[in-house]
């Protein structure tokens, strides 16, 4: 009986030792998860540590140090996140902003000149700059964004190009690639190939019966995403070293895709650009 006494006398006293020091170790660890979960936030029912050995409380008053320099740091990160946003937000306005005086620009030196190569040069300028403005506009609607869905640039775009053509224009994307996301490294080139493309078809016209109708498509082939820009109520295609071919197929290059040209008869045509897919925008 006497080891068995003793034993027990010496775990009573262990416990009786140790359980203080358990409480105040589990709200050390009630504290220190409130911190972990809290970015630096202000702990709204923090556990007490009054009557806390000295020991404890001065652990406890270095982890809300750290809740401190944890919340100064946060927000000096917003601050800084949010000034850089402005900053860029900024930029692109002015950016846009300049784009569209340029065009205004060419707009009315084309206005003082009759109609001629001189005049059809400057306008197809400004198609290009005003392009351009709209792709940046749509891209940095949303400054953290930087892309946009291949639906929604084209519409804007088509518009564009009817009111330069005097013809309608019409989109048509495949329900499973309407989502795809572009950046701005392949939205802007792919909104360009599409007006080179359409002034391209164009440049077939005839004086006497001008297209009715003009088509962008968004659809797959071959495994590759592909744009397809076509028109009907077209000349014969006779020209092969236009400026505008020579655009297609550099716009073509740059994005790492294919382009080519198919005849469809004696009154129609068609430009179709295919990205593979690992150069195809994400969905």
């Amino acid at each position: 009986m006497p080891p068995l006494a003793a034993l027990l006398t010496t775990t009573a006293s262990w416990i009786g030792a140790d359980r203080p020091t358990l409480r105040w170790v589990s709200r050390l660890g009630e504290l220190a998860r409130q911190i972990g979960g809290s970015d630096g936030a202000d702990l709204g029912h923090r556990p007490s540590f009054d009557d806390a050995p000295a020991e404890v409380r001065d652990l406890a008053a270095e982890l809300l140090r750290m809740n401190h320099l944890i919340a100064e740091r946060e927000a000096r990160l917003h601050r800084s996140a949010a000034t850089q946003a402005a900053v860029a937000r900024e930029l692109h306005h002015r950016v846009r902003n300049n784009l569209q005086v340029m065009g205004s620009y060419l707009t009315l030196h084309a206005e003082a000149l009759a109609p001629g190569e001189a005049r059809r040069v400057l306008e197809e300028a400004q198609l290009r700059i005003n392009t351009m403005a709209m792709v940046n506009g749509l891209l940095y609607a949303d400054v953290e964004v930087g892309t946009v869905a291949m639906a929604k640039l084209l519409d804007p775009l088509a518009e564009l190009l009817s009111r330069h053509t005097g013809v309608e224009g019409e989109v048509v994307v495949d329900t499973s690639l309407a989502p795809r996301d572009v950046d701005i490294d392949r939205a802007m080139p792919l909104a360009l190939w599409i007006v080179e493309a359409t002034i391209c078809l164009f440049e077939r016209a005839d004086p006497a019966r001008a297209p009715t109708l003009f088509t962008i498509r968004i659809t797959s082939e071959d495994e590759a995403m592909c744009i397809v820009v076509s028109a009907h109520d077209l000349l014969a295609d006779t020209r092969h070293d236009s400026l505008h071919r020579r655009l297609v197929s550099a716009i073509a290059d740059q994005l790492g895709a294919r382009s080519r040209i198919d005849d469809l008869g004696p009154i129609a045509g068609r430009i179709v650009l295919c990205l593979p897919h690992d150069n195809a925008p994400e969905s």
